[in-house]
């Protein structure tokens, strides 16, 4: 079942099953998540008939495995390909800062997280190429990933952030490059830096 499970899927599944409401009964819960996983509204839900539904219900079983996963090289989502980052390196500062920044809270914020570690392709002929990375065009990637499979997106960002976790002990000095490249004096990208570092340090990979 993990195969039909998107981006989107996932994130409104997550609250539901780590903190349902209290005066929910296991019965509404399963229901919810059938709604959720075959696109059905609560009415559609409740109409069907008993051999459906516990059809349905039996389906539920694959949310108790611990599932397993790899990274993957490119996703599928809504029509367009994107590349993953294998790299740290590879992105600037601001795409490093953002994606730190949305790691507080990863499974909300996946879909944003994974926009900022990937790139656009398309493909010609036998090969995929690279398109241009447009910032301003981050939610509309953040978009498209929501309809990704959960499983290679979630796994893919968690390599990722398991390489800036080996790359912590020089991401300062890296920052304060790049913000002198882009036009401040070292002086004051050692400042800037220090202030970025002091947000973006403590966060911790969600297991």
């Amino acid at each position: 079942m993990w195969h039909k499970i998107t981006v989107w899927h996932y994130q409104q599944m997550y609250p539901i099953i780590t903190n349902p409401p209290k005066d929910w009964a296991e019965k509404d819960i399963e229901n919810k998540l059938i709604s959720i996983i075959n696109n059905l509204t609560e009415n559609q839900v409740n109409s069907l008939s008993t051999k459906q539904l516990n059809k349905y219900r039996s389906e539920l079983y694959f949310l108790k495995d611990n599932y397993e996963g790899q990274p993957v090289n490119r996703i599928y989502a809504n029509k367009r390909i994107y590349r993953f980052i294998k790299d740290s390196k590879d992105i600037n500062t601001a795409r490093y800062i953002e994606s730190k920044y949305f790691m507080k809270d990863l499974i909300p914020n996946l879909h944003k997280i994974a926009a900022s570690i990937v790139i656009p392709q398309e493909r010609k002929w036998f090969k995929y190429v690279d398109l241009k990375y447009d910032s301003e065009l981050h939610q509309e990637y953040a978009n498209d990933i929501l309809h990704a499979n959960f499983k290679e997106v979630y796994f893919s960002v968690v390599f990722f952030y398991q390489l800036f976790n080996d790359w912590t002990p020089i991401t300062k000095d890296y920052l304060m490059e790049n913000l002198n490249k882009q036009g401040l004096t070292m002086d004051k990208a050692e400042k800037v830096a220090a202030i970025l570092w002091n947000i973006l340090d403590g966060n911790t990979a969600q297991k």
